[in-house]
């Protein structure tokens, strides 16, 4: 064994880095506009690190006894827009 993995991941390769696409989450007014969403052009790794300390936190609110009525809004908020930078990441097209 020489310590090399035996495999890597496929990666799409075009010449450009992956990155976000704009991705609108949470609720949105009486005129359909949303007031969040992911920005468009930021590197995947950096997104995704985002959104797993995002994931961390959520699970930290609702594991907590000390978050109160409002740790599970604040959790369901944080998962919302994790799951954004998710979909912005691994939008079509997209190269993770």
């Amino acid at each position: 064994m020489t310590g090399k993995p035996t495999r890597t991941p496929a990666r799409p390769n075009s010449g450009h880095p992956a990155a976000t696409q704009e991705t609108p989450f949470c609720q949105t007014d009486a005129f359909g506009q949303h007031l969040f969403a992911v920005c468009e052009g930021v590197d995947a790794g950096t997104a995704l690190s985002m959104a797993a300390s995002m994931m961390r936190t959520a699970h930290g609110l609702l594991a907590s006894e000390l978050s109160g009525d409002d740790g599970p809004d604040a959790a369901a908020w944080l998962i919302d827009a994790a799951a954004a930078i998710v979909d912005a990441v691994n939008h079509p097209g997209g190269q993770l």
